[in-house]
């Protein structure tokens, strides 16, 4: 008898805290789990190219693999030695595999780093042949070349104009630049999701959830998951119940649709190996983690059928709220928390039924032995019933219009447009943010005017100037063609300029970056939402956006004051006439 779980003791090593983990850095791949689960991200094709095209160069090379602490560059240099594809392209390199270590105690990391980086510094680099790749925090980065930026300027600049530490300057360029000496992948701009004209594609994490479950001779997992099929006794197995599951691409596509949506929505930066932890997590339950074999056999045995159905992966994933930031976010995405009209006469009908396994079984034909034998015994439950029916819903009818996300299928699209810099695309999600400006403090029935923000709210009176703005979008020159982004930035910028005070010939730029949350909030604001103090407190960057767009836009020198009627004209007009002197007005309100 085996002294552990077999399915669970290969899944452990997926876990963060394993001693086996997948992307450990200080470890060899040479496990055959190791080996198997490995999936080429974009990340490592662009560095493959870059190193082979950098390898036939006559000059000096420096190829910088940045990103941040634990997402996987020390890993991916590992498997890419190990690639022999490779070996010829990388003999021309000297490798560096963490810029936080020193080659000797007596060495902090930045001594370090300006030992290896010499060859590469303004005096240097234009008589050195040295290649280098070396793997780089961007904080380590920053640091270094603020306390060199004297001997490294020429570095420096090229870090500058690349948007690598700073990624409002990141644009989508060519992999491999010509004619410079130094080349660069980042891992903070190449994402577990792709953007498509259509929105986002989980492709990568579809295929790191199918290595795990691959009915395949060389997955140490499924040969694992093939060993209790000789035990009876872990027929009711949840582990077993949950991978088989997974199995089905069907649910495998909705688990990492919602992946995605909780990176996106929540801005989640996860690692690698956080997903490969997730995708544990998802399968077996904490409490039957660290049990040996005949005492997990004893407790499945003696399980009550409300706590298996608790269990059950689509029960499991939005129950756990507490065990890492990426449940907490799938919690929020929680299908059983929304009322939907065409499910109620579902609830009154599983309410009401003597026989509520018929009505799953029905509208769920599908269903396994094990559960449909574990809801049997459940239905003393009606609330964990009705969640179990509605998330099981979800998960065979998630592309119903009855699931559409419509904001964040605007959101995907409109990160495209930005991202490839179509200025035709991005005209919706302009009108978006300028409407909302317009109504951020209060509004008006007439257009252009802005409301002073810095008023008591208990003023019996508003205070209105007349603004002059208008969107700075692209040219068609600077336009992408690509269908599929693999890196890209993750906030929508938007941008308008007004006019300047000084020189009414130039105009001064303006704008703001739109991540998910604010999308929202413009949305519900143009709706006649009012943010309240939170909201100001949240979205500082768009409050300061609106005080611009107030105090440095010159359209004219005139002010309107309000009584508060909110849905009337406005009442009064204070300007500076062109003796410079002050005229107040009565406007007509027209009836």
């Amino acid at each position: 008898m085996l002294p552990t779980h077999p399915l669970i003791h290969q899944l452990s090593k997926l876990k963060e805290s394993s001693k086996e983990a997948i992307a450990d850095a200080q470890l060899e791949i040479e496990d055959d789990l190791k080996k198997y689960l490995h999936v080429e991200r974009s990340v490592e094709t662009d560095l493959k190219m870059i190193i082979t095209e950098a390898s036939t160069t006559d000059t000096s090379c420096l190829i910088m693999v940045c990103g941040n602490v634990g997402d996987g560059k020390s890993h991916l240099l590992s498997k890419i030695g190990q690639d022999s594809e490779m070996f010829v392209p990388l003999g021309s390199f000297k490798i560096h595999n963490d810029a936080t270590e020193s080659f000797s105690p007596d060495q902090t990391c930045i001594q370090t780093l300006q030992q290896i980086l010499s060859p590469f510094s303004d005096d240097n680099i234009l008589a050195s042949k040295d290649k280098w790749i070396l793997a780089i925090n961007l904080g380590t980065l920053s640091n270094f070349l603020e306390e060199n930026v004297t001997e490294y300027s020429k570095l420096k600049e090229f870090v500058e104009k690349n948007g690598i530490i700073n990624p409002d300057k990141f644009e989508i360029r060519d992999k491999f630049l010509l004619d410079s000496q130094f080349q660069f992948v980042n891992f903070t701009n190449h994402h577990f999701y792709d953007l498509t004209h259509d929105g986002v594609k989980a492709t990568l994490i579809e295929k790191i959830l199918e290595k795990v479950v691959n009915p395949s001779a060389i997955n140490p997992i499924f040969r694992a998951y093939n060993e209790l099929s000789g035990s009876d006794s872990l027929l009711m197995c949840p582990v077993r119940t949950n991978f088989e599951f997974l199995s089905l691409e069907h649910n495998r596509k909705v688990i990492a649709k919602l992946l995605v949506e909780c990176i996106l929505k929540e801005k989640l930066i996860i690692s690698f190996r956080q997903i490969l932890n997730f995708i544990h997590d998802i399968l077996v339950p904490f409490e039957l983690s660290n049990l040996g074999i005949e005492e997990y056999k004893a407790n499945i045995l003696s399980l009550s059928p409300i706590l298996r159905l608790e269990y059950h992966i689509v029960n499991y994933l939005f129950e756990r709220a507490q065990l890492s930031k990426i449940f907490s976010s799938f919690f929020k995405l929680d299908p059983s928390i929304r009322r939907y009209e065409k499910l109620d006469e579902k609830a009154i009908a599983l309410f009401t039924s003597m026989e509520p396994l018929q009505i799953f079984i029905q509208d769920f034909p599908d269903i396994s032995f094990q559960l449909r034998t574990t809801l049997k015994h459940s239905f003393s439950d009606q609330n964990i019933l009705f969640k179990f029916y509605l998330r099981l819903n979800y998960f065979v009818e998630y592309q119903d219009s009855l699931y559409s996300d419509d904001h964040f299928q605007s959101f995907a699209k409109a990160l495209y447009f930005s991202n490839i810099k179509d200025a035709s695309g991005l005209k919706d999600v302009n009108e978006l943010v300028k409407n909302a400006a317009l109504l951020w403090n209060g509004s008006t029935l007439e257009k252009n005017k802005i409301m002073f923000s810095n008023l008591s709210r208990h003023s019996s009176y508003r205070l209105f100037r007349n603004i002059q703005f208008r969107s700075s979008l692209p040219s068609p020159v600077e336009k992408v063609t690509k269908e599929i982004l693999h890196q890209f930035q993750t906030e929508v910028k938007v941008q308008f300029l007004i006019p300047n005070k000084l020189d009414n010939t130039k105009n001064n730029l303006i704008g703001v970056d739109v991540d998910y949350s604010l999308f929202v909030l413009l949305q519900k604001v143009n709706q006649g939402y009012r943010p309240n103090k939170l909201d100001r407190n949240s979205f500082i960057n768009f409050v300061t956006m609106v005080d611009n767009l107030i105090y440095e836009n010159s359209d004219s020198e005139e002010l309107f004051i309000d009584e508060v009627n909110i849905g009337y004209h406005l009442d009064y007009k204070l300007e500076l006439d062109e003796y410079n002197e002050f005229q107040f007005t009565k406007l007509n309100k027209p009836l």
